[in-house]
């Protein structure tokens, strides 16, 4: 008589032959799968294991959930297809699906290697409203282009591996199934990869009340699969028809609106927003390394008013900058879109307003960047909101100040209003600078904690580089206009971490956030630059903003103080309440993440 335990082994064993026999019985199917939904996935490989770049932490993460949703939709396809009982049907059924994985696997590889795109927003606007004529246009400019041979040559050899694995798929299961820690193996990595995809999923099918609820989301789990592509596209574009469509149609008609006036005759403002910039790096805050120099020497010579107290509202690009550049109150329960742009104003008031933005086409169509590519490039807002704007992007923010240097939007008009969105400290840190100002290095990072290995005081030292680097660039956008009546307000759309107080990088999407989080990816660098004619025309004005220099302000409120730095007065910024540079000023509660966190509470613990 067997024993009990004998028993529960050779049922344990039936249940993992059970689990993993769909697999084995439609092998090809699965692997197609894997391999064309995960391109991504396995560019990335490639890229961090292959070529030996070094591993970014969300690397694991990025590999793990795009798997898991792939690994639970093919499994359930090869689960279904192995139950079809005639033969017949089944070969219909499994050549219908080989021809149409085939040709998404030729798409796919078609957008990356002509245009380095994905299933993305933008692609899938594009797809809606090209015409025949067009489509037509497209595919002869395209299809003789070395990107489209290579995506044919990739696909036909994804072809004979499908042939292969088809005609030696018995012999592959046998091999496998005589080895029970194989098989053991497999339903254990099966089964693990399928509970990661089920808690990915979870997590992106849940409702989402907002565009950035769900940007914080996508970006923590990161998965990046063709399902979750087109999850997000999908989910993008009903945000993008609703919050931006209201906001695309309220600002335009701001533009055509009488009684916007400006009280200046000459005059330029300026607007620099930088990316991922981690105040308590910057020595202009005491940071024990020079990495703005450039900006230090500025405030000494009384040029510069740096604010000590600034926060943003999110640790997101997309959402910090919409309500950045929106007259809305975060603190009076506004959302940005029920608001104007405050340079909309400025433009129905009379300004030429220029936007150089090297954040326009990083990773384009991402979830983050379609969100506010979706409002600030909407051709109906753009073409008439701006009268220039860059045509092209640069590896570095130098060359993108170049760029504008040499364009005639510099001078042009007597009202100018320009815009610059740098790259900043965005990661990869060692990208974003070029190799002549690489000045600190490992031995320049103190080993003050039990994680700040050799690698990790590299990343730092990376990080400081880039800073001192974008010292650089602001030093030369304020040379730009040092000759004219002028006014330039620096800030950053948030923070970052660099390995400052734990052993993480980037930014923490976590819903618990805690003092020290907010401390380095919530607060901001924010300083006001009056060039020497502006302090000669505007004294008054120069000593008002260095009163309030030392206030707590959050960057969703600085649509009444450009505002007023323009001299444009009208119905939407007449309530000085609102103005943190006037006296009947009343600042709100300092909220972030759509109200969840108050900042001023949870650092006061």
């Amino acid at each position: 008589m067997k024993s009990n335990e004998n028993i529960g082994l050779g049922r344990l064993w039936r249940w993992l032959i059970a689990f993993v026999s769909p697999v084995g019985r439609e092998l090809g199917l699965f692997v197609t799968m894997l391999v064309t939904f995960n391109l991504r996935t396995f560019l990335n490989l490639n890229r961090y294991v292959i070529r030996g770049h070094e591993v970014p932490d969300w690397l694991p993460r990025f590999i793990v959930g795009s798997m898991g949703i792939t690994v639970i939709v093919a499994y359930l396809v090869a689960l279904t297809v192995s139950h079809i009982s005639n033969k017949r049907r089944r070969r219909l059924v499994k050549r219908l699906i080989y021809t149409a994985l085939l040709l998404l696997w030729f798409v796919t590889l078609f957008l990356h290697y002509n245009f380095n795109a994905d299933y993305t927003p933008q692609v899938f606007t594009l797809l809606f409203e090209t015409n025949g004529g067009e489509a037509s246009e497209f595919l002869r400019a395209w299809l003789p282009s070395h990107g489209t041979r290579y995506a044919l040559f990739l696909s036909v050899m994804t072809l004979a591996a499908v042939i292969l694995i088809e005609r030696y798929r018995k012999a592959i299961v046998d091999w496998c199934g005589d080895r029970r820690l194989v098989v053991a193996l497999s339903a254990l990595l099966l089964a693990a990869l399928m509970a990661c995809g089920c808690y990915v999923g979870s997590k992106l099918v849940r409702p989402y009340s907002s565009p950035t609820q769900f940007e914080i989301v996508s970006s923590e789990l990161n998965s990046n699969d063709i399902i979750s592509q087109w999850h997000t596209s999908a989910v993008m574009l009903y945000f993008a028809r609703h919050e931006t469509r209201h906001a695309i149609e309220l600002n335009t008609k701001v533009l055509d609106e009488k009684g916007i006036t400006c009280t200046r005759d000459t005059f330029t403002l300026v607007l620099v927003i930088g990316e991922s910039y981690n105040k308590h790096h910057s020595s202009l805050y005491g940071y024990r390394l020079p990495t703005s120099p450039r900006l230090e020497a500025e405030r000494d010579s009384g040029n510069l008013v740096v604010f000590a107290d600034v926060v943003s509202p999110y640790n997101l690009t997309s959402a910090s900058v919409k309500n950045m550049l929106s007259l809305n109150m975060i603190s009076r329960g506004e959302r940005w879109h029920n608001h104007p742009l405050w340079p909309a104003l400025l433009r129905a008031a009379g300004y030429e307003l220029t936007m150089w933005d090297n954040q326009r086409d990083y990773k384009a169509g991402s979830a983050l960047t379609f969100s506010l590519n979706s409002l600030l490039y909407s051709p109906e807002l753009a073409n008439r909101l701006y009268t220039a704007t860059n045509d092209s992007t640069f590896v570095y923010d130098g060359n993108l100040i170049d760029n504008f240097a040499g364009s005639n939007a510099l001078h042009k008009g007597k009202l100018r209003c320009h815009i610059f969105h740098l790259m900043g400290q965005h990661t990869a840190y060692e990208r974003r600078y070029p190799v002549q100002w690489r000045s600190f290095t490992a031995a320049d990072v103190p080993l003050n904690a039990p994680y700040l290995d050799l690698r990790r005081r590299e990343t730092i030292a990376h990080y400081d580089n880039a800073t001192l680097y974008n010292d650089y660039v602001l030093s030369n956008i304020l040379n730009l206009y040092r000759d004219n009546n002028a006014i330039v307000v620096m800030l950053s759309d948030h923070g970052e971490e660099v390995y400052d107080y734990r052993d993480f990088m980037e930014r923490d999407h976590n819903p618990d956030k805690t003092p020290l989080m907010l401390r380095y990816e919530n607060e901001v660098p924010f300083a006001i630059w009056f060039s020497p004619r502006a302090i000669v025309n505007t004294p008054e004005l120069l000593q008002r903003v260095r009163a309030i220099s030392s206030r707590p302000l959050m960057i969703d409120n600085i649509g009444p103080l450009m505002l007023t730095l323009a001299g444009v007065t009208s119905r939407y910024n007449c309530d000085e309440s609102r103005n943190p540079l006037s006296d009947s000023y009343r600042p709100g509660l300092r909220l972030l993440y759509d109200s969840s966190v108050d900042y001023d509470l949870m650092t006061a613990e």
